[in-house]
């Protein structure tokens, strides 16, 4: 189920960027740097269904979901932005507002702290069922 949260959140960034016309920013690439690969990680989590594996790979989505909370917080402080925000697209451009708080980056940190909940979820399971070390 992790692996599925993460390609649909790959899908939608591809989508935003490619189909939407969205430039991404610095910190949308830093979230992507961590997104992508996650995904293709938690495919090989699911096939090798190791307790150990899958806790281990709940940090790289609570890495962008640092990244992702950085990205709302510079959202709502554009005078926070740093200067590698302000080279290219600002980091402060919000492409969506919907319903006063849901911008692309509260999705991408949505999607990391789903992913995380699934992977601590499913790696206490497996331990308590005693899977493979």
């Amino acid at each position: 189920m992790a692996a599925g949260v993460a390609a649909v959140a790959v899908a939608g960034s591809l989508w935003f960027s490619n189909d939407a016309g969205f430039i991404p920013c610095h910190l949308c690439w830093l979230q992507r740097e961590v997104m992508y690969p996650l995904a293709f990680l938690l495919v090989a989590v699911a096939i090798v269904r190791r307790w150990w594996l899958t806790l281990a790979a709940a940090v790289l989505p609570l890495i962008g979901a640092g990244i992702s909370a950085r990205h709302v917080w510079v959202e709502a402080h554009p005078d926070d932005e740093s200067a590698a925000c302000r080279v290219g697209v600002p980091c402060s451009v919000k492409w969506i507002d919907e319903f006063g708080y849901i911008t692309i980056p509260v999705l991408a940190g949505t999607a990391f702290v789903l992913v995380a909940l699934l992977l601590v979820a499913s790696g206490l399971v497996q331990r308590r069922q005693g899977a493979p070390r």
